[in-house]
């Protein structure tokens, strides 16, 4: 299906279609690269990241596009300390990633609404710092916060997994958060499985501008992860 020129699959935004896409490339990428038993398939990755690669760009999620491009080359500045050449290639793809920033045509409109929904999250997630509003009821306070020549009419969540958690649970929410993410991406954790581990990073890095857990079936990504890496 196709929204608004983006493409959205099977989902009702083209954000949700991205996240599950986003990880998945990072991982074939990397299962490509590694020594595994699941060399027989490498056949098969090109074809899958270029089919992936196309379809994320279609919609148009500059959040999980940014977040592939820096967890790639997260991956391959790692590993430069085995094959030299694995650091140049992290240049390259990462210098490639600023480059596709650069040129994405984002209108000032846009950025001015992401801002006015961060703003608006800190201000309520201030008020109810503690215990904070409970998942799904972002909506409902964004829309009753008063907003000087408001530009966002309706908004589902606060566009970042921490400020979420923060706002949605409260500062106890947001530190057991954060103490299952350090858990997860310890050092020894991307040795023993540096697939997941860079999978769930691409999740973060694609929080930081976008909400990749409170939806259930992302939600439920996040803790196989978490799962296999802890």
């Amino acid at each position: 299906q196709i929204a608004q020129g983006r493409i959205l699959g099977p989902f009702e935004s083209p954000n949700y279609l991205a996240m599950y896409i986003a990880p998945l490339i990072v991982a074939l990428i990397i299962i490509y690269f590694k020594n595994t038993t699941l060399s027989y398939l490498k056949r098969f990755i090109f074809p899958l990241v270029g089919t992936f690669s196309v379809t994320l760009i279609l919609t148009q999620s500059f959040s999980s596009i940014i977040a592939v491009f820096l967890a790639i080359a997260f991956y391959f500045a790692l590993q430069s300390k085995k094959k030299w050449w694995y650091l140049g290639l992290a240049v390259i793809i990462l210098a490639f990633g600023l480059f596709f920033i650069n040129k994405i045509n984002i209108k000032s409109g846009s950025i001015a609404a992401r801002n006015e929904i961060y703003h608006a999250a800190l201000r309520i997630g201030t008020f109810h710092s503690l215990r904070g509003i409970g998942p799904g009821n972002f909506p409902k306070y964004f829309i009753e916060l008063p907003i000087q020549n408001r530009i966002n009419f309706e908004a589902l969540h606060p566009h970042d997994i921490f400020l979420a958690f923060w706002v949605y649970m409260g500062w106890p929410g947001l530190i057991c958060f954060l103490a299952i993410i350090y858990l997860s991406l310890r050092k020894r954790n991307f040795a023993k499985n540096p697939v997941f581990y860079f999978m769930l990073l691409t999740i973060l890095l694609n929080g930081l501008t976008d909400t990749t857990f409170f939806k259930n079936d992302l939600s439920v990504i996040f803790w196989v992860l978490v799962a296999f890496l802890i």
